[in-house]
């Protein structure tokens, strides 16, 4: 049996980047309430839609926890969407049952039985420029393998047998049309790249929440109180180790890979800008170390930069908007013709989650003609 909700508010169902003010928990359980009623509206309307592709990607892919005080919790990953966190804390979550001799129990009654479904979504448009960051233009030689590779060969004229070999250099522009091409055609798909809406059935169960990632630090304290979790979320903590985890991949695991394709000191400024995309940074930070010095950099000697910068950085102005900002400088270099495609793959998760289909910094009225000195994507600037 699922939790009673409030009756709606009067204002817009279009969610905001960020709230002006710290939102009441009945407000924080309205706009949950909401969000059910704009995903039912959605599902009712569109569930014979071509939009809809057969089968979910990752259908089967529910985490099913033990309860915590009596009640069964399901959560559905989604990549890109605040997944990695959710694990850590329902690690945690299991830490301390463990230490308090908590005994798990076997959840075999079906999701749509359950207390509590959840799952995280994410303006899509922003979700895909999230995804690029992470595992394509940052170094990461396993998605370049996997899909830089494929991208290249693809989407790009008269490449050079070294990003034929490597797909490393892989620009925004041609992930669109990568992203354009899988979606349309079923053909090397990847969950980091595919929409929300073909993952966790969302039209098949019903969600008792669906969190945004833009209201991260409402939404999790509500969920995590609702399920009477022992673990509270701290921003601080998971920033950190988000920070230090991205140095780590390029530089350590797969060190010597990343150097076959490119040098160290592109690969650490690469980190650091997608960590100035995703607002860790301030922009106003620049990359500390010098060419020489990062032929032979250590992993550690990076994420001590990178952690300096990132409390610095929270002592700055708000470093919001540089998502927003971001995603304006990659879809400018975007055509228009490839937007509009990019739209209608996207269409079904704006109706779905109550996200704008046009949003003007990514369809301008106008072409965007200011450029600021900044760029998010230029690492020698």
């Amino acid at each position: 049996m699922y939790p009673a909700a409030p009756n709606p508010t009067e204002t817009s169902p279009r969610e905001q980047t960020a709230e002006s003010r710290q939102l009441s928990e009945a407000e924080v359980a309205s706009r949950f309430e909401k969000r059910r009623q704009i995903l039912q509206s959605a599902c009712q309307k569109y569930v014979n839609s071509s939009l809809f592709r057969s089968k979910s990607i990752h259908s089967d892919l529910m985490y099913h926890y033990p309860p915590v005080i009596n009640q069964t919790i399901t959560y559905c990953g989604i990549e890109k969407t605040g997944s990695t966190t959710w694990k850590a804390i329902f690690s945690s979550i299991r830490k301390v049952m463990k230490e308090r001799n908590i005994p798990p129990v076997k959840i075999d009654t079906p999701p749509g039985e359950r207390d509590v479904l959840f799952a995280f979504v994410r303006e899509p448009y922003g979700r895909l420029l999230s995804a690029y960051a992470d595992k394509i233009f940052a170094p990461n030689t396993a998605f370049w393998g996997k899909t830089g590779r494929y991208i290249v060969q693809h989407f790009r004229p008269n490449a050079s047998n070294h990003s034929l070999e490597c797909g490393h250099d892989v620009t925004f522009p041609e992930f669109v049309k990568y992203v354009i091409h899988s979606q349309t055609t079923g053909e090397h798909r990847d969950g980091h790249f595919i929409p929300t809406h073909d993952h966790c059935e969302m039209c098949r169960y019903p969600y008792t929440y669906i969190g945004h990632l833009e209201t991260v630090k409402e939404d999790m304290p509500f969920i995590l109180k609702a399920i009477h979790s022992p673990v509270i979320y701290n921003q601080t903590r998971f920033g950190n180790e988000t920070l230090t985890n991205s140095f780590a991949l390029p530089l350590r695991r797969m060190r010597a890979r990343v150097k076959s394709c490119m040098s160290l000191d592109e690969a650490a400024r690469r980190v650091w800008k997608k960590m100035q995309i995703r607002g860790f940074i301030h922009k106003s930070i620049p990359f500390p170390l010098t060419r020489a010095h990062t032929r032979n950099i250590s992993v550690e000697e990076v994420q001590a930069a990178g952690l300096a910068a990132v409390a610095r950085s929270r002592k700055l102005t708000d470093t919001r908007g540089q998502k927003q900002e971001a995603a304006r400088e990659a879809y400018s270099m975007v055509d228009m013709a490839d937007r509009d495609k990019l739209q209608q793959v996207l269409a079904l998760d704006c109706h779905m989650f109550g996200f704008d289909l046009r949003p003007p910094h990514i369809f301008p009225a106008t072409p965007h003609t200011h450029r600021t000195h900044f760029s998010y994507f230029d690492l020698y600037q």
